[in-house]
């Protein structure tokens, strides 16, 4: 069984994931367990897959 995930589903966690961050993405990638040092290539996978949310 394939665990990957639909874009759509990719923005909606990314969405919940903004509002308990309060709209930081630092702190997003708290949430998402990332180190600080991701935070730039996590920004622009957003970017670069359009996930950014509206």
């Amino acid at each position: 069984m394939s665990q990957d995930l639909k874009r759509s589903e990719v923005k909606a966690l990314i969405t919940r994931g903004l509002v308990e961050a309060g709209g930081r993405y630092k702190e997003l990638i708290k949430i998402f367990n990332l180190k600080n040092d991701d935070y730039h290539r996590f920004m622009r996978f957003l970017h670069e897959q359009n996930l950014i949310p509206n």
